[in-house]
This record gives structure tokens, C-alpha cells and sequence, in this order.
């Protein structure tokens, strides 16, 4: 090596150093600990701000997401403004940190915005309601919004709808409105129902992949999406029947409120209208204005410009567009005489159960984003805390879910059923309580339907895939050394045989006996009567009510009234409500979530981009689906998600996106 470094042409020398210089080792890193000193601050002051936050809303009556920070003081002539424009979700979780990050306005749940409209009929400083429907409502929360109005209206104060985009559900919000308004350039789709579902077998067959899937019994068709191409036949028989129930009921309620006969607005419906001229001119909306038109003629309606005393908040004479509103968020939280029929004595919890049902716990974050669905752990320990509750003498389960794992089902029913002894609990079925949210219902002591609802689909879906076809297209071949025959089954490199397949169906037979069977012990029946009301059929509240399948038909305001009734409490009292999970329950999830560092992944997400695109590509076709479509592709995937850890599914086949 020497004589080759002698051989070699010398190197030029280089010029000395100068004075102070240090040599750069691959460019200085300076910055790295200071940015990760001050991401590491500024997160420790946020988390402060939020357990301040958190403590002092668990003391006081200040609203921390609040601009002003304080107790709301009504004026008279203040108008109720109800904005749908959220969809009006079960329930809302406190966020500690909505107003530092600008989001000053409470959303409202569904609960409190049924609470507001009912609070403002007796309140003199409300002079009216401001109805602003907007985006995707689910339907039988419609009707229950539609049935709370005409309640509201027994006291003789407005109500005005000003729709910009809608549908049938939004128009079914706005119809008990004295008047309907719309702006020139609005949307409203008035198409009559449909139903649309993505199916996936081809698209998978195309990377060699194919699901078996076993379903107890003919109509439990959620697996059907990955192994056809579509509906079967017995899915279509019940899924029509379900928009037909739903369109007389639509063209029912128009008739009545727009003085229309049934024939022409079937008419209407069947030709199909889109934009404002076409509903003014079939009498769909009383005129076309523009918002700010809208709020000059509620300001004349309230009588402001007569009015001395009224003023804007800057203490100046208010405008001729401007209006004192109040949103459901402030008005609860505004100052009320307190009643003195209340029984402080005697109070009703209410335990939210939404979404697709997954084992373990739910990780929630106070920035908002969390974890949609109903985790089991998390769920059980909101039911508990009611249950140890001694004030609480009733528990409303309100059940908003399609189903999902069959395991975490039968683990809460477990924990309702030993609930149950100890004090009456009450499901109350929102949009969908069907599959795993029917298994969850009839654990308890008595079940309220709303006629809308879609519930039953008591049945059970096994669907796994085999990916023999993926190794065959890319030439990987698998050998296996095993114990016994039946080791290497479904490890889904191999084609299922038929010995594979009886066992799959006696698996999953064997999960849809035990439910039929604690199904017909909940309800009174023989297995045989239960199971021909069974085989994953799932039915309107309605049609549920006559087999017997729920006690009552009502929403939100009939169970509470019926839980007033369990307590032997006057009708007319008043009581307190608690709600679950509890305020604060998400930040503390999110201080355990930082501490375990649990990330997500999404199987579908991770399926498609093997098909060739990427993630950004595939957001951007996702955000543009129509939202029923876009529903069912995240519930499918939501699906497939769980069946990586949980082979069988108690799923409805289908969500209540009816459009």
C-alpha cells in the first residue's frame, strides 16, 4: 500500500485554516434539541392550559370555549339560531382547547338541541327560532327536530327555515317553519330515496384476492359487499322496503305542512328538482332572499327599529340586518330562573353508544379528531360510572350503531345485563340499532324505537379473505410443516377446502344460536319463534314494534318521560340529566393516548394504494363521493379493520344513509 501512495500525483496544499474556524461534520445540527425543547414546552403549556381548563369547568359556571369567557345574559327579543350544519351528533365531547385554537362556538349535541328547543317555548326573552338546516341530518333525527318544532309552536312564537343546501332530510327538519326561505343560487335535492352501496369483488379479484363469506341467515348481507358484485336478491327485498316506508313517510309529512295532495308531491319527487326556482315555483319554499334580506325581515318582524332600548353590543343602534341570536351552545349555558319543580332527588343517566363496535378502549384527543365508534372497555366503564352513580335511578342506553365484533358485543351485554339488576336501564334507539347495536338493546329492561329506525338484523357474517390468489400472481410459494391437520387452518394461503368451510359454518353457527337464543330470552319468545323473526333481517322501528322485537315507539322525549315513569316521577318534573362519557372524559383519554403512543392504521387505506394509488390520490377520490357512498366505503373498511383481530361480525348490511 505504500508504494501505491508513493506512485500516486500529490495532493495541491490547502490554504491554513482561519483564525476561530471549526470544520462543519456533515452541517451543524444546531437547531434539532431547540426545535425539540420548544415542541416540548409549547405542548406542556397547552396541556396546562387544558387541565386548567378541564378543572375549572368541572367548578364553576364559566364556559371556557367561550370568547367572553363568562355566563351569557339573554336581552328580550333574542331569537333561538339552530345550525345543523354538524349533523347534530349523539353526543359531543368538552374540549378544553376549542378556543385556543379558534373554535370559540360549543357544537350541540342532539340531546341539547331537542333541551333548547324545548327550554325556549317557555322563555320571554326568546322570541323566536332562527332554523338553519344544512348538510347531511340523519333522518329520524329530522323527524324528532320536525316533532320538537311543532311543539314549539303550541306557544305561539315563529319559527323561520332558511335553507342553502340540502336534502329531503334537511327539508324534513324545516317543515313545521311558519316559512320557508331559500337563496337564489341554493341547492336542495328533492329526488325521492335510493340506496348505494359499493361492492367489492372484482376490484379485489383483480389482485387476487377473494373472501369467503358465511351469513346467518338469507338476509345478512354485509359480507355480500366483498364476495358479489351485487345485492342479492334477499337484500333488496328488505332494503326496498326500507325506502319505501321512508319515501310515504316524506311525502306524508310534505302533504300536511306544504298543503300539497300525495300524488303531486310524488310528482315532484319523481321528476326531481334541484336549485331554489324550481321549489318556489312548486311550493316546496314560501320566497327566494338572500341571508342578509333574511335577517332585515326578522329584525322588522322583532320590532327592533321601534324599539329605544334596542342596541348592539357596542352599545350603538343596531343595524337593520342585525338580530339578536343565541346558539343552542350559549343558551344552555345562559342564566335561567330555577324552576321549583325540580326533583334533584331522582336523575336520569344518559350512556352514548355510537358508531361500529370495536373491542378495548377508545383513544380521544381534546384537539378534537377522535377515535369514532364504540369501544367496549371504554364503553363498560361509562356504564359503570352511572351504575355507582347513587343519584342516577335510571340509565337511557342511546344506541347509535350498525354493529361490528361479535366479542365485544356479548361483553357489554354482559355488563348491561348485571347493570339491569341493579337499576331499570332503558335503550333508546336513534338512527340504527341493529346486529351488534340490537345485541346491546335487548340486554335491557325495555327498548324505545323511533318509527324510523332501522334495527333487527339479528344474524351473524363471517367473511375472511385468502390471499392464495395474490401469491399466485406474484410466484410465491409457501410450504408449511404442521402438528396435526387442522394447525394450518385458515392461515389464508391456501384455497379454502371443504372441510374448511363446514368448520367456518359451525363457528359461526354457533355465535347466531347464542344470539337468537338470548335474543328470544330477552324478548319472551321460543328459539324457533325468535329465529323466524332473526336471519339478519333488519326492519323500520315500526315494523319491529309489531314483532315484538322493541316496546315502544317514541325518540328522545318519549324515553325520558318514560324513565320520569320508572322513577314514579310526575310527568311534569323536572330532572336532572347526566350525560356519558363525562365532561373531561376526552382529555384525560388523551393524556393516557400521549403516554402509550398507540398509533392507527387503516386496512383499506392500505389495500387501495396496493391498487396503484397513493394516499393523497385516494383522499382526494374519497372527499369527492357522494356522502352515502363515502359512508358505506368507511364502515366496510371500518370492517375490515376489525377483522384482522376479530373473525366474526355481528354487522348490519347496511348503513341508515338513505338518500
Amino acid at each position: 500500500m505504500s508504494d501505491l501512495n508513493q506512485d500516486s500525483p500529490k495532493r495541491p496544499q490547502m490554504p491554513p485554516y482561519p483564525p476561530n474556524y471549526q470544520a462543519k461534520s456533515g452541517g451543524s445540527k444546531w437547531w434539532i434539541p431547540i426545535v425539540i425543547v420548544l415542541g416540548s414546552i409549547g405542548l406542556f403549556i397547552l396541556t396546562i392550559i387544558g387541565v386548567i381548563a378541564y378543572i375549572g369547568s368541572q367548578f364553576s359556571e364559566i364556559d371556557f370555549s367561550s370568547s367572553k369567557g363568562a355566563t351569557l345574559e339573554l336581552k328580550d327579543k333574542s331569537v333561538l339560531y339552530l345550525d345543523l350544519s354538524n349533523g347534530v351528533p349523539e353526543h359531543v365531547e368538552e374540549n378544553p382547547f376549542a378556543g385556543i385554537f379558534g373554535n370559540n362556538e360549543k357544537s350541540h349535541s342532539f340531546f341539547n338541541t331537542l333541551s333548547a328547543i324545548e327550554k325556549a317555548a317557555d322563555d320571554d326573552r326568546i322570541s323566536g327560532i332562527y332554523l338553519k338546516p344544512s348538510g347531511s341530518l340523519p333522518y329520524n333525527r329530522a323527524l324528532e327536530i320536525n316533532q320538537a318544532l311543532k311543539e314549539f309552536k303550541k306557544s305561539g312564537k315563529f319559527i323561520y327555515s332558511f335553507i342553502e343546501v340540502g336534502n329531503e332530510s334537511t327539508y324534513m327538519s324545516a317543515l313545521p317553519a311558519d316559512s320557508i326561505f331559500m337563496p337564489s343560487e341554493g341547492m336542495l335535492e328533492m329526488n325521492g330515496f335510493a340506496i348505494t352501496n359499493p361492492f367489492f369483488k372484482s376490484m379485489f379479484k383483480n389482485i387476487g384476492v377473494e373472501f369467503l363469506t358465511i351469513q346467518f341467515e338469507d338476509y345478512k348481507s354485509a359480507g355480500e359487499q366483498f364476495s358479489r358484485d351485487s345485492y342479492s336478491d334477499s337484500a333488496k327485498y328488505e332494503l326496498r322496503l326500507l325506502i319505501q316506508d321512508r319515501y310515504q313517510s316524506f311525502v306524508n309529512e310534505v302533504s300536511v305542512f306544504r298543503d300539497l295532495s300525495p300524488n303531486k308531491v310524488m310528482t315532484v319527487l319523481n321528476e326531481g328538482f334541484y336549485t331554489t326556482k324550481p321549489a318556489l315555483e312548486h311550493g316546496f319554499i314560501d320566497a327566494a332572499l338572500s341571508e342578509q334580506n333574511f335577517k332585515r325581515f326578522l329584525h322588522t318582524k322583532l320590532g327592533y327599529e321601534s324599539d329605544s332600548t334596542s342596541k348592539s353590543k357596542d352599545g350603538e343602534k343596531m343595524s337593520d340586518d342585525e338580530v339578536r341570536m343565541v346558539s343552542v351552545g350559549k343558551y344552555l349555558s345562559s342564566k335561567f330562573d330555577i324552576p321549583d319543580n325540580i326533583d334533584e332527588e331522582n336523575q336520569i343517566g344518559i350512556v352514548y353508544a355510537s358508531g361500529a363496535i370495536s373491542s378495548g378502549k377508545k383513544n380521544s384527543s381534546p384537539f378534537g379528531g377522535d377515535e369514532e365508534g364504540i369501544y367496549a372497555k371504554t364503553f363498560i366503564k361509562n356504564l359503570k360510572d352511572a351504575r355507582e352513580d347513587e343519584d342516577i335511578k335510571v340509565i337511557v342506553l342511546r344506541i347509535d350503531s350498525p354493529g361490528g365484533s361479535a366479542m365485544a358485543s356479548d361483553e357489554m351485554w354482559e355488563e348491561i345485563r348485571l347493570t339491569s339488576g341493579v337499576k331499570p336501564v332503558i335503550a333508546s334507539m336513534s338512527s340504527v340499532a341493529a346486529s351488534g347495536g340490537y345485541y346491546m338493546a335487548m340486554a335491557c329492561d325495555k327498548i324505545i324505537a323511533h318509527p324510523q329506525t332501522i334495527t333487527g338484523s339479528i344474524g351473524v357474517i363471517l367473511s375472511v379473505p385468502n390471499l392464495s390468489g395474490v401469491a399466485e400472481k406474484v410466484g410465491l410459494k409457501f410450504d408449511t410443516i404442521t402438528t396435526g391437520p387442522a394447525a394450518d387452518f385458515m392461515t389464508g394461503v391456501y384455497p379454502y377446502s371443504d372441510k374448511d368451510v363446514k368448520k367456518l359454518r359451525e363457528i359461526a353457527g354457533g355465535i347466531y344460536e347464542s344470539f337468537v337464543s338470548k335474543a328470544a330470552e330477552s324478548r319472551g319468545f321460543t328459539y324457533e319463534e325468535m329465529r323466524s323473526k332473526a336471519k339478519g333481517r333488519v326492519y323500520t322501528g315500526k315494523e319491529a314494534m309489531k314483532l315484538d322485537l322493541v316496546d315502544e315507539l317514541g325518540g328522545m322525549k318519549e324515553t325520558i318521560e318514560l324513565a320520569k315513569k320508572e322513577m314514579g316521577v310526575d310527568p311534569n318534573t323536572l330532572v336532572y340529566v347526566k350525560e356519558f362519557p363525562k365532561k373531561g372524559d376526552a382529555f384525560k383519554e388523551f393524556i393516557d393516548s400521549m403516554l402509550n403512543n398507540m398509533e392507527a392504521s387503516s386496512t383499506g387505506m392500505n389495500i387501495l394504494s396496493r391498487l396503484g394509488l397513493s394516499k393523497s390520490e385516494l383522499q382526494i377520490v374519497l372527499d369527492n363521493m357522494p356522502s352515502s357512498v363515502k359512508s358505506q366505503v368507511n364502515y366496510l373498511f371500518k370492517l375490515l379493520d376489525l377483522s384482522k383481530k376479530e373473525k366474526v361480525l355481528l354487522a348490519s348490511p347496511t348503513l341508515p344513509i338513505i338518500e
